[in-house]
């Protein structure tokens, strides 16, 4: 844990600690913030909207569009609004004639580091579009316009490596 400031907090200004948690930069807000967790009205300050969003789609058996729904910044709470609109059904497996397990389609937690790697690793200078969610009968893909550049997944996977950057640090102020 790193407790380096935690006496000094309470005397921070507004400024101070919005610099320390790398909100701001020599006093303007990074566009990690605004993207994280600025209010939807502040994806107008970002160098493209359509790159700032996260898509779910709903697909059928043939992949046909069922349903479909857009969220924006704040990521942080956008998060969760899609994991409600994935259908995570519970399932109920028989053990004997007196219990069931029961357990859901999908792991809430595996749902949420998926989506958070998408943001983290989205590559906001495509300005192409954001991160889709697509959620098909028999599986969920996410998608996004980014990429590992630091290494292969697997390294990740297998805890060999930890990456030394984000994408994050590529968005600029502009």
């Amino acid at each position: 844990e790193n407790r380096e400031y935690i006496n000094e907090i309470d005397g921070w200004s507004n400024k101070k600690f919005l610099e320390k948690a790398d909100f701001t930069v020599q006093g303007k807000i990074t566009n990690c913030a605004l993207i994280l967790m600025g209010k939807r009205e502040a994806k107008q300050f970002l160098k493209d909207s359509g790159a700032f969003e996260i898509l779910w789609e709903l697909r059928g058996e043939d992949d046909s569009l069922i349903s479909y729904e857009r969220f924006y910044p704040p990521f942080l709470l956008s998060v969760g609004e899609v994991g409600k609109r994935i259908r995570n059904v519970k399932y109920l497996y028989p053990t004997s004639d007196l219990i069931n397990l029961e357990f859901l389609k999908y792991d809430d937690k595996t749902i949420i580091e998926a989506l958070s790697n998408c943001i983290a690793h989205q590559d906001y200078f495509w300005n192409d579009r954001g991160i889709v969610v697509y959620e098909k009968p028999d599986i969920l893909i996410f998608e996004n316009y980014g990429n590992f550049f630091e290494g292969k997944p697997e390294e990740y996977a297998l805890g060999n490596k930890k990456a030394q950057k984000y994408n994050f640090a590529k968005i600029k102020n502009e």
